[in-house]
């Protein structure tokens, strides 16, 4: 049976398996996105095991089976729909609705969360740019993105995705005009000092860390 730390730690498995070079997501790196012990940890993924939805190997970490991999995807889609619901439907701020949604895709029944995408109809983003699953649980990414970091200087891009969900950092984003489907132009990169400066149409230019472009997609 499903429960809400067992769907959170199958869908915070998924998400570091994207950003793993091998798809093996190591116990210390799992712990410490989790804001828990290692022996919690070592605990839980005995029991998900167990569940057949992971593989854990001690040494080599941990991956998601298919079973795991599917449920992680079917929260996933539940949390990206609601964050787009309460953004579009309830006018939420963008940066204050991870958090709700956190709580909410644990609870929300099959029939909400149908009306709520009738009621919205286009549900292929959600409101910082990723691609929503669909209902088999295929996240389809139909456009070309790169890092903003792998831009050089001179280009023309349009912001896509916002990877770094920190609400500080949403928040400077939304004053500055840099959310997905803004139009930028790459004024200059530094990476010898770090920085890069970005022109938004119509808007002042904005300075950032490289590390803080390294939260955002564009195409």
């Amino acid at each position: 049976m499903s429960t809400p730390t067992i769907e959170n730690y199958t869908k915070r498995i998924w998400r570091l398996e994207e950003e793993s070079e091998d798809g093996n997501v190591a116990l210390g790196a799992l712990a410490q996105s989790l804001g828990v012990t290692a022996g919690t940890v070592t605990s839980m993924l005995k029991t998900l095991s167990e569940a057949g939805l992971v593989d854990y190997r001690p040494r080599r970490g941990v991956r998601l089976t298919n079973r795991g991999r599917a449920l992680a995807l079917h929260v996933l889609r539940r949390h990206r729909i609601l964050e787009l619901y309460l953004v579009n439907a309830l006018n939420m701020d963008w940066a204050e609705v991870h958090d709700e949604a956190e709580v909410l895709e644990h609870v929300v029944s099959d029939k909400v969360l149908k009306k709520m995408e009738e009621k919205l109809g286009d549900t292929s983003l959600d409101p910082h740019g990723s691609p929503i699953p669909n209902r088999e649980g295929v996240i389809e990414e139909s456009r070309d993105i790169v890092p903003l970091v792998d831009v050089e200087s001179g280009e023309d891009v349009i912001i896509a995705k916002v990877r770094e969900q920190n609400a500080d950092f949403l928040d400077f984003l939304a004053k500055h005009h840099l959310k997905p489907g803004t139009r930028v132009k790459v004024k200059s990169v530094d990476r010898q000092a770090g920085i890069l400066v970005l022109k938004p149409m119509n808007e002042d230019a904005v300075t950032l860390s490289l590390a803080a472009a390294a939260g955002l997609d564009v195409h």
